[in-house]
């Protein structure tokens, strides 16, 4: 188990690190999902205010460098209400930001909830959080998802329940626009063996051949 958790926490690591070190640097999004009685909740943590000011994550890592840059430091201004007003009257356009697909059906996406980052430092950008519910159908077995480029990549993350009722921590890397593998809906019945070998599968598939950079970096931290 401490084996696992490691490995899972050190891949994240080596997903997110690379977009810290710079106030007007874009992060990867965090997109962490539950399913309840087949509803099925996903919270993005994220830059809410470069998603409102239309500004595409796939295509620029610099906040500074993007077209939308001075409507982005507007938003960035807003206090928490305020920005919090925004989301809601944006809603329509924020559950648009990624599809949910059961067993190749769209499904319908509602905006629940918002919580607004604390802006302590005004160096940094909030990090938001925008919880969106789905009703997953009784007959389907899988759903995906698949975020716009707009979000660029995001870090698809779980924790999962085996039969014997254990966490089980899942990650997968998504490019931007890129459709996720069929992820079970029934996820008590997954084994523990099962669980662990879907979570190295994606982790390998990621790092090789589509991650060298990521490799790079993190004998980057040790050697130099």
């Amino acid at each position: 188990m401490a084996l696992r958790d490691n490995f899972l926490r050190l891949t994240f690591l080596i997903l997110i690190l690379p977009g810290f070190g710079s106030s007007h640097g874009l992060k990867p999004v965090s997109a962490e999902y539950s399913i309840s009685n087949r509803i099925l909740t996903l919270n993005l943590t994220t830059n809410v205010e470069a998603l409102l000011s239309g500004m595409d994550a796939s295509m620029f890592k610099n906040t500074e460098e993007a077209p939308e840059a001075t409507y982005y430091n507007e938003l960035r201004k807003l206090n928490n209400l305020e920005l919090e007003t925004r989301i809601n009257n944006s809603s329509q356009m924020l559950e648009s930001i990624f599809s949910v697909l059961a067993e190749s059906e769209l499904m319908e996406i509602r905006l629940s909830k918002v919580v607004v980052g604390e802006n302590e430092d005004a160096t940094e950008p909030r990090a938001t959080k925008l919880f969106f519910e789905i009703t997953l159908p009784d007959p389907a077995n899988f759903f995906q998802i698949s975020p716009k480029k707009i979000l660029g990549p995001i870090v698809l993350r779980s924790i999962l329940y085996n039969e014997k009722k254990e966490k089980v921590n899942v990650s997968k890397w998504l490019e931007a626009g890129q459709l996720s593998e069929p992820i079970p809906i029934v996820i008590e019945k997954m084994s523990v063996l099962g669980t662990v070998s879907y979570s190295m599968f994606q982790g390998v598939q990621h790092i090789i051949p589509k991650g060298f950079d990521h490799i790079l970096f993190v004998l980057g931290i040790f050697f130099f």
